[in-house]
């Protein structure tokens, strides 16, 4: 094989292999968008069918924990729940003791 005909194999595998990474991170991308939106929806399911069977407002961190207990391959922490959980439409407020408690849709 002479140098240019492996010059131009290098250049052709480099191209190759650019546009498999590009690819490769577009794949990482949507199921990074995929796996987030699942998330927020097993919260929110969570949350439906928690306060459907209980009362209507309970503290922020016991509810954190039994989300987590149920769902332990989670990675979603304390704040990112909290804010799904306002997306869906569950309030957090402050209490006695300055204890945050979430509150039931209304």
């Amino acid at each position: 094989m002479k140098l240019s005909e492996k010059n131009n194999l290098y250049l052709s595998q480099k191209k190759e292999i650019e546009s498999l990474k590009k690819l490769v991170s577009e794949l990482e991308k949507k199921l990074n968008i995929r796996n987030e939106y699942d998330e927020n929806f097993s919260v929110h399911l969570f949350l439906q069918n928690f306060f459907f069977k209980n009362q209507k407002k309970i503290e922020a961190k016991e509810l954190y924990l039994k989300y987590k207990m149920q769902n332990k391959k989670s990675f979603l922490g304390k704040r990112n729940f909290y804010k799904v959980a306002a997306i869906y439409g569950y309030h957090s407020k402050r209490g006695n003791e300055n204890k945050l408690f979430v509150h039931g849709k209304e």
